[in-house]
């Protein structure tokens, strides 16, 4: 479903930057993709460490505090895990969706 697609890439970008950080916090990832779970307290203290301008996108989609951004990133892995649309399936579509550069 092309609404569900465009949501999820939506969201994939404004919840990188989070992502990112939850991945590799002090050298420990916190977020497992493979089953849908994030460790919840400390990703609530690894997302305090991230400045305002990377955290910003995530606040806007999620609510404004880092328990809602840590309950959203939970619910949003949980989704991706159910329905295949894996954080590395939604790059192949985006990069299936850029304009190609095409020569003349």
């Amino acid at each position: 479903d092309d609404d569900v697609m465009v949501m999820s890439i939506i969201q994939h970008i404004k919840l990188d930057a989070v992502k990112k950080k939850l991945r590799n916090h002090n050298g420990e990832r916190l977020i497992d993709e493979e089953n849908g779970t994030l460790d919840a307290n400390q990703a609530g203290s690894a997302l305090q460490d991230m400045d305002q301008e990377e955290i910003g996108p995530a606040m806007k989609i999620a609510g404004g505090s880092i328990s809602s951004i840590v309950s959203f990133v939970q619910k949003d892995l949980s989704k991706r895990q159910k329905t295949g649309m894996t954080d590395h399936l939604v790059k192949r579509a985006m990069n299936a969706l850029r304009p190609r550069m095409t020569d003349h």
